[in-house]
């Protein structure tokens, strides 16, 4: 494909390079897009932003035309993307009938699935039953079978189907006519140069020690995550270190998730106005999921910063990491807790883990593995 297509971006969340997961794919789509061709972008806004004042400058300087609807008015400012546009790309499910709806004026219709939604609602599912929340389960099932049908009937009818990772390929309903492509998420080149804050796996002077964990936690899978770890993993820890300690928790969360702040050794702090000096101050991130689907962009964002990690396989999932070379892996809560014990304990350990991890984002998830993807 050439550098001067005229290209339509579709999404349901308005792109930012830090906050959540789906925002920041969002902004790497806008990036790699743009070095295709004339990009326009129409933000179907499902979802609320996490960001005051609309799309960043460095975004906004690649976008030729922005369109945010309402999507309550789904027609609100179509008469503004004046095509006809080489291809149009929808992020998710949710945009395909916008996508749809502007057909006629495309080339080429492809659709990015960075989370195989019947899967991972399915897991959720599983979760909430667990948690005895029958009703939000039930709710969970019905949306994991209309995404399935969603994902069939796009693999009949888009052109391109991208995935997060390889892994999600065994996992699709069949690969219909789509020419299937794997587009890893990335993480953001300031954070790829560690900088004076960063510390390369060695935790500032600072105590006491810190586990970090950085999530929206009104996502169910990163809310079961903390309090997995907390009721089961933390417990286990308190007994077995031998130094002072504390777990961070940054990002919006919700009455479940703050009512842990009466839980010794926990520090809850809601959503912050920059992630970096929480990197900079920890000695090791904790990735605790039991659920969850694509790849986790946040895992990604810590081994940027240079912070060891600790994972369940789950929230390593989509990521091509060799247990204890580029992060420590660990599903039960007593494996979990020895491996918080051993990132403790071990400046070694933390060091290596980090530099290893480091070099993995920069050879496996640059921009221009995205660019790449995109062509």
């Amino acid at each position: 494909m050439t550098a001067n297509q005229r290209i339509l971006m579709v999404s349901p969340v308005l792109p930012a390079t830090t906050g959540n997961g789906l925002a920041m794919r969002a902004a790497m789509s806008v990036k790699a897009l743009s070095r295709h061709g004339r990009l326009s972008l129409l933000v179907h806004q499902l979802y609320p932003s996490m960001r005051r004042g609309g799309l960043e400058p460095e975004l906004a300087s690649l976008v030729e035309t922005l369109v945010v609807q309402d999507p309550r008015h789904p027609s609100t400012g179509l008469d503004r993307l004046c095509g006809p546009y080489d291809r149009v790309h929808a992020f998710r499910l949710s945009t395909i009938p916008v996508a749809e709806s502007v057909r006629h004026r495309a080339g080429a219709l492809h659709v990015d699935f960075d989370d195989l939604e019947s899967r991972s609602h399915l897991r959720i599912a599983g979760l909430l039953r667990s948690r005895q929340r029958h009703g939000e389960a039930a709710v969970a099932e019905r949306q994991s079978a209309t995404s399935l049908a969603a994902e069939i009937e796009a693999l009949s009818q888009f052109d391109r189907v991208y995935l997060a990772n390889l892994a999600d390929i065994d996992h699709l309903p069949f690969c219909g006519r789509a020419d299937v492509r794997v587009l890893p998420n990335v993480v953001d080149p300031v954070a790829l140069s560690p900088g004076e804050t960063t510390r390369s796996g060695a935790q500032s002077l600072d105590r006491p020690f810190t586990f970090l964990f950085v999530g929206t936690l009104t996502y169910f899978p990163n809310e079961d995550g903390v309090r997995f770890f907390c009721e089961e993993v933390l417990p286990l820890l308190r007994e077995q270190a031998g130094q002072e300690f504390r777990v961070k928790v940054v990002g919006l969360a919700p009455p479940s998730v703050t009512s842990l702040r009466g839980l010794p050794n926990v520090e809850i702090t809601g959503m912050v106005p920059a992630i970096e000096p929480h990197y900079a101050t920890a000695g090791a991130v904790i990735v605790p999921l039991r659920a969850g689907g694509g790849t986790r962009i946040k895992l990604l964002e810590a081994f940027a910063f240079g912070a060891p990690a600790v994972s369940t396989t789950i929230g390593a999932e989509g990521i091509a990491v060799r247990p204890g070379v580029e992060c420590l892996i660990a599903d039960k809560p007593e494996s979990f807790a020895a491996a918080c014990l051993n990132l403790m304990n071990d400046a070694s350990l933390r060091q290596r883990l980090s530099v290893e991890a480091l070099a993995y984002v920069q050879t496996h998830h640059s921009l221009d593995v995205a660019i790449a993807a995109l062509s």
